[in-house]
């Protein structure tokens, strides 16, 4: 019994004597993987055309990770010797051939090590200790160094993979998200085929290049980042690799041009100026306007996911058919192109922004397409539609309407959101309203030829009702993440804001709205003006004054964005809940609240963003009032007002609940069909 114990104590001290070098081991792969991986792309990358003092950065880097390499190797060996001699045994030969197979991968490792030390024995005998024997000869000793812990191994390569690259492979020329300024040595590339003409650029937030050009105009600031970046750094986020030749012709060449690194050089200096921030706040609102911190995280967010690899529109003027180019990880595109004027734009921006450039002659041309990334400060609709609106049990009529609603920064000194623009602003809705139409054509015959009935309404019955309301817009809150819509091809993000608002309503003509009936007696309602007359009008009451409106609520809106999170030239979704009071539904005047819902929506497909939903309810909290309603019987045609046998009454100003309801599409998009059609 006890000599099972005690085997069984063997067995167990055994498998934790294995168990520390295998975890060694597993969490070293990570660092070796890296490793082999970064070495075989040095390996295969093409520097015989490249100047000497750039190969020998490329022998260099490469040495080092070869040094780097052998360390792990060597190390992996010596855990699996331990393993071997506790084991004991190796009866499937396994941990013998791993370790034949790291053995023969040191030994490859190492001949390619001697391989490059042997190009240059002046470096080699400076970096691995080479010895002269007596007959004058030099030998190169190639070590295993020691082998470093993972945790140092793996911060060190990932320092040097991204902090240190600005000074060795992004060096390379790194593409540029600030500034086109051509680097001094810039790598060269394949010349255009013969007869055509190299056209270039890149795509560039708008806002980024603002940014910059403040940072530069400041020189403490710049300063400052220089001291702790180093002056590689702030260079390399400078310059792009595509020069304004677009070929690097008889330019010195750089290393490790890899696209995504000039991206990463300029995230590195954004990220320099949020910690600039927070050690001197003072900075933002003096240095940097109001609102860059949040403006400097969104452009890190948009050069980290949003920018690169977006596709560039070239159309030729006189040719249906448009060139492609993709934009790599930076923003930088380049396509052949013959002579001619071309029109650039991109879909990073749903190609608002577009550039013409006539290409003619010489062999390269560069055109930047600075895509605009800031908020709209100028929110305009302006519509013209059709809607049926009518108060609680009554007659409903239909009209034509044209809405024009202006959103603008309100004057004083703020700060800028990145997605929202100003928290303050100030707003106006105006609205006109038709003569009531007939309202009997068909939907199909209504909605195909809605722009010739438009065309058709006189110009003395555009404006027969006036409605203004404006006031101000303050923003409580906001989300920055960016929500899908229903089309799948526009993204979405949310706000709500404190409005206050006022404004006026026309009152109608009266004699537009008479209405005369028989009059017939013991009739439920029957005024008694109307007692032994035969007939009886209503009239719509003489008023002298508008009607007066105010509110204060809520205003929820929903923003667009493209794919790209670049803000949409596209009116927001909105939705107002307000309280206040209207003479218009209140008998005439202003008493007891009234809650206003206004909704409008612009339809989320981008085939159809032009047509627009409106709506509109206002209504009195309260216990509704029932009754029997009047009902009378025309009066025969002919029937003069005023008569001695006619009750003329006046009605006074509706006290009810009030909707309306319709749809509108772009003014300028209907003008521009009226045009085509003439």
């Amino acid at each position: 019994m006890k000599t099972l114990f005690r085997r069984t104590l063997h067995i167990l001290l055994l498998l934790v004597v294995l168990s520390f070098p295998l975890m060694a081991q597993q969490v070293d792969a990570g660092g070796a993987d890296l490793l082999r991986s970064k070495i075989e792309q040095l390996e295969n990358a093409d520097i015989t055309s490249k100047s000497k003092t750039v190969q020998d950065i490329y022998k260099q880097t490469l040495a080092r990770l070869y040094r780097e390499c052998l360390a792990n190797l060597n190390g992996d060996v010596a855990d699996l010797r331990k393993i071997q001699a506790a084991a004991q045994s190796d009866p499937q030969g396994d941990i013998a051939s791993q370790i034949a197979k790291l053995t023969n991968e040191m030994n490859v490792t190492a001949e390619k090590l001697k391989t490059l030390q042997g190009d240059d024995a002046q470096t080699a005998a400076s970096a691995n200790g080479s010895m002269q024997t007596s007959d004058g000869m030099t030998t190169v000793a190639t070590p295993v160094p020691t082998r470093p812990d993972n945790d140092s191994l793996r911060s060190s390569f990932l320092k040097n993979e991204t902090l240190h690259s600005t000074s060795s492979l992004i060096q390379a020329g790194a593409l540029s998200a600030l500034s086109s300024t051509v680097p001094a040595n810039a790598p060269a590339s394949t010349p255009p085929a013969e007869g055509s003409i190299t056209l270039c650029g890149q795509i560039k937030p708008a806002s980024l290049v603002d940014l910059w050009a403040q940072v530069e105009s400041n020189r403490e600031l710049l300063e400052a980042l220089t001291s702790k970046l180093g002056i590689d750094a702030l260079e390399n986020a400078k310059h792009s690799s595509v020069p304004n030749d677009c070929l690097h012709k008889d330019q010195k060449a750089r290393v490790g041009l890899l696209a995504g690194d000039q991206k990463d050089a300029v995230v590195i200096v954004l990220q320099q100026l949020l910690r600039e921030m927070d050690s001197n706040p003072k900075l933002e609102g003096s240095t940097l306007p109001p609102g860059s911190r949040d403006r400097i995280k969104r452009q890190i967010l948009l050069l980290n996911g949003y920018i690169g690899n977006a596709i560039v529109h070239i159309k030729k003027d006189g040719d249906d058919k448009s060139l492609t180019a993709l934009a790599d990880k930076d923003g930088n595109y380049k396509i052949d192109v013959s002579s001619g004027i071309y029109t650039v734009s991109t879909e990073a921006d749903n190609d608002n922004t577009t550039r013409t450039v006539n290409v003619n002659g010489g062999t390269s041309v560069r055109l930047d397409i600075p895509i605009e990334d800031r908020p709209v400060s100028l929110l305009t609709r302006a519509f013209v539609g059709y809607e049926q609106s009518g108060a609680a049990a009554a007659k409903h009529q239909q009209n034509y309407f044209f809405d024009l609603f202006i959103s603008k920064s309100f004057p004083i000194k703020q700060k800028i959101d990145p997605d929202f623009g100003e928290r303050l602003k100030t707003w106006v809705d105006f609205r006109f309203g038709s003569v009531p139409q007939a309202g009997e054509a068909t939907l199909g015959e209504f909605s195909s030829g809605f722009a010739t009935q438009v065309s058709a309404l006189k110009v003395k019955d555009v404006a027969r009702v006036f409605e203004f309301l404006g006031g101000l817009e303050y923003r409580l809150s906001g989300n920055a993440g960016l929500l899908p819509s229903f089309d799948r091809q526009t993204k979405q993000k949310f706000s709500m804001s404190f409005i206050a608002g006022a404004g006026v309503t026309t009152p109608t003509d009266p004699l537009e709205s008479i209405s005369t009936f028989k009059v017939t007696p013991g009739a439920p309602g029957l005024p008694p003006q109307a007692v032994g007359k035969d007939f009886v009008s209503f009239i719509q009451s003489d008023r002298d004054r508008f009607f007066r409106q105010y509110y204060v609520g809520l205003r929820m809106q929903t923003f667009f964005f493209n794919l790209f999170n670049m803000p949409l030239q596209r009116f927001p979704t909105q939705l107002d809940i307000a309280v206040g009071q209207n003479e218009f539904v209140t008998g005439g005047g202003l008493k007891g609240p009234v809650v206003r819902i206004d909704g409008f929506v612009p339809l989320p497909y981008d085939r159809l963003k032009f047509i627009n939903l409106f709506g509109t309810a206002m209504m009195r909290p309260g216990r509704a009032v029932t009754g029997i309603p009047l009902v009378l019987q025309p009066a025969p045609d002919g029937t003069v007002v005023p008569g001695a046998n006619v009750a003329l009454i006046a009605l006074p100003q509706p006290n009810r609940d009030y909707y309306r309801v319709g749809f509108g599409i772009d003014l300028m998009s209907l003008i521009q069909k009226w045009g085509q059609k003439k």
